[in-house]
């Protein structure tokens, strides 16, 4: 299909989840539509029953990286064939951070489950080790590690230990990885090294990814039956708290932070998006979507737009100075973990029909969709040559989609929208064909049956047994 290939040397990607350590969920070097897909790697989903999938991918020059719920695995962005695959302690599949150190290139991920993983036991997928003895006498274990890019070996001589579970992913900020647990440690680590430069207490279960910018480290701490989401802001520096602000509003659930433009976006599962100021967690503006969307992600920010999406699949642009919605698109299929992404100038969904769509982050239209999946498709990746997402339902795994010089962009307007040009063609091309359906068929029912009214000068027919013979 004229799909171009990925080159090593040329690629640009992600290195952790959702592109930089702000989280924005921008690139504007990104490969952009049309697309056509390129490859797809099966991996099998694993945990107890087959219940768990990949994490969103990273990026390592040419390939990609994926975590599983037992093990790690690269893959070529060019072709899609798998690279190598290293075993890890059974654990939550969450985002990994390529980081460098003075020497190497690292992958810094977290792993294990503790002393209550999922399921009566803490059997992993076949072919994949299952969870390493713990450390302590307590049967708890649960650490941050890293390894070498280039050797897959250990790049840490320990690993980080960990109090609690850790669904947060890793963020990486300089030389420093940050990495929450569920009851809302944080820990800022040497990356070089793994050593933990401090902990923090956020105060509550953290299940969302840490942003950081500008020295400040922002976490989301969900709420519960009796209290409200909190945001927390520390000192990337030392720990300390520069503030602890309760949401307003009736939300339970946030979505993980995502900086940019001066500012803290998240959405709500009180169907909110909200902005706060970072320096001293302020509100700044609030927004009413159609429907929540906690269960998507982060929204996305960019220079001149805040992208959000609901759960339904319905796409907004909203103005980040206060928030109105510059315009919206109902996909109408649903989104279900995945954040926004906005590939240069175009808004990427992914949605559980397997689709991929593009919409236009000017105009608001539809400029190009994949064919329907077998499967959801969530957690989308970019690079410079390759969008690369993950797969889930009955072909799992990785799925990359390539700039395609072949195809062709197209022009739809959201269903939510009236659309005047469309509906004036729909209409002629209604009416027209009518139209002259009805002049046959007049001009074939008056010879049959003669006119229905006579005129004035017509003359009636004279009955010969009336008044002509005396």
């Amino acid at each position: 299909m004229g799909v171009v290939s990925a080159r090593a040397q040329a690629v640009v990607g992600w290195t952790q989840s959702q592109g930089d350590p702000a989280h924005t969920g921008f690139a504007a070097d990104a490969a952009q539509p049309p697309y056509a897909k390129a490859w797809q790697l099966d991996v099998p989903t694993g945990g107890p029953a087959g219940d768990f999938g990949l994490s969103q991918p990273v990026v390592d020059g040419a390939s990609v990286i994926g975590v599983a719920p037992s093990q790690i695995i690269a893959a070529d962005l060019a072709t899609g064939r798998q690279l190598w695959s290293v075993d890890r302690d059974y654990g939550p599949s969450v985002s990994a951070a390529v980081a460098v150190t003075p020497k190497h290139r690292i992958l810094i991920y977290t792993e294990g489950f503790g002393d209550s993983p999922p399921g009566a036991s803490g059997t992993p997928s076949a072919g994949a080790t299952g969870p390493s003895p713990a450390p302590s006498g307590d049967g708890f274990d649960s650490h941050a590690m890293a390894i070498d890019l280039d050797t897959r070996q250990p790049a840490w001589d320990a690993v980080a230990q960990l109090k609690e579970v850790s669904r947060t992913g890793v963020t990486v900020d300089g030389d420093t990885a940050f990495v929450g647990d569920n009851a809302g440690n944080i820990y800022a680590l040497a990356v070089r090294t793994g050593e933990v430069r401090w902990t923090a207490d956020a105060g509550g279960f953290l299940t969302t990814s840490l942003a950081v910018s500008d020295g400040v480290v922002i976490a989301a701490v969900q709420g519960d039956r009796s209290t409200r989401p909190h945001l927390v802001a520390f000192d990337g520096s030392d720990g300390s708290t520069l503030w602890n602000d309760e949401v307003g509003g009736g939300a339970i659930f946030a979505s993980s932070p995502a900086i940019g433009g001066g500012q803290v976006v998240l959405g709500f599962s009180d169907q909110t998006v909200r902005a706060y100021d970072p320096s001293d967690g302020s509100e700044r503006w609030s927004t009413r979507l159609n429907a929540p969307m906690f269960f998507t992600g982060a929204p996305a920010i960019t220079p001149e737009a805040v992208v959000a999406i609901d759960t339904l699949g319905q796409v907004y642009r909203l103005d980040p100075a206060d928030g109105h919605r510059v315009w919206d698109f109902a996909v109408n299929e649903a989104v279900t973990r995945t954040p926004a992404v906005v590939a240069g100038p175009y808004v990427l969904v992914a949605t559980s029909m397997g689709r991929l769509v593009a919409i236009d982050l000017d105009s608001g239209l539809l400029v190009w969709q994949s064919e329907q999946g077998r499967g959801l498709l969530r957690s989308v990746a970019l690079t410079s040559q390759v969008v690369v997402g993950v797969m889930g339902g009955v072909e799992p795994g990785l799925v990359g989609f390539a700039e395609d010089p072949q195809g062709t962009l197209i022009s739809v307007v959201s269903p939510t929208e009236l659309d005047l040009p469309e509906l004036l063609l729909s209409f002629l091309a209604a009416v027209v064909p009518l139209t002259l359906l009805a002049i046959v068929a007049g001009r074939w029912l008056r010879a049959r049956m003669g006119p229905a009214f006579l005129d004035d000068e017509d003359e009636l027919p004279v009955d010969p047994m009336e008044g002509g013979v005396e």
